[in-house]
């Protein structure tokens, strides 16, 4: 009877663990019924990046969103990779559409549209982190922004904002954008502009 008591105890103390990190931290909802309140921009932890696509603005926007820009994502250390989603609710495309986005490492988290908005603005949420991130993160805002700089030429624009679950952790979240998301958003885009299939002027 002992290993089963020790294994009980560890389960124990793993759960008071978890319970602990919770309230001291806070952490992300898991509920895909409860996304997070946006915040005031001040709360967030902001990246912000372009690349300028030789290509109408609705035409780059379509191909985007066909092509998605995920499949421009290269995993790396720290960064999982989506291997797949699963719909949740609605259409994906349609506002208020979510889907769990299925994670190289065994985790997911829940994606959810806000707007998306022909021809120019797709804005999106981030949350329900199943893997240990969700102490650090409450939620992601997201935007990807078209904008025309003429009848050929549109600039994407790719904002991310990152929701810190409290002020302990919002170094730790700023750190993490700094030295993982930022490039990593960096590479997606110019992966993203040298796969553009349309003529460069």
């Amino acid at each position: 009877m002992r290993k089963p008591l020790r294994y009980i105890g560890l389960a124990v103390l793993a759960g008071v663990f978890v319970a602990a990190l919770s309230a001291v931290f806070g952490a992300s909802s898991t509920d895909p019924d409860q996304p997070p309140a946006l915040a005031e921009s001040d709360h967030y932890i902001l990246h912000t990046t372009s690349r300028i696509v030789d290509g109408p603005q609705q035409q780059v926007k379509t191909w985007l969103e066909e092509v998605r820009l995920a499949s421009f994502m290269e995993a790396t250390d720290g960064i999982p990779g989506i291997v797949s989603t699963t719909p949740i609710s609605g259409t994906w495309g349609e506002n208020n559409a979510m889907r769990y986005a299925n994670l190289d490492n065994g985790h997911t988290a829940i994606d959810r549209i806000i707007e998306n908005r022909d021809p120019d603005l797709f804005h999106y949420q981030v949350y329900g982190f199943t893997a240990p991130s969700r102490y650090i993160v409450n939620h992601i805002e997201g935007k990807i922004v078209y904008e025309a700089l003429s009848d050929a030429q549109t600039r994407v624009i790719w904002s991310y904002a990152i929701a810190p679950t409290s002020a302990v952790t919002r170094p730790i979240a700023r750190n993490f954008l700094n030295r993982r998301i930022v490039p990593f958003m960096e590479q997606a885009l110019d992966n993203m502009a040298a796969a553009a299939p349309f003529p460069r002027s």
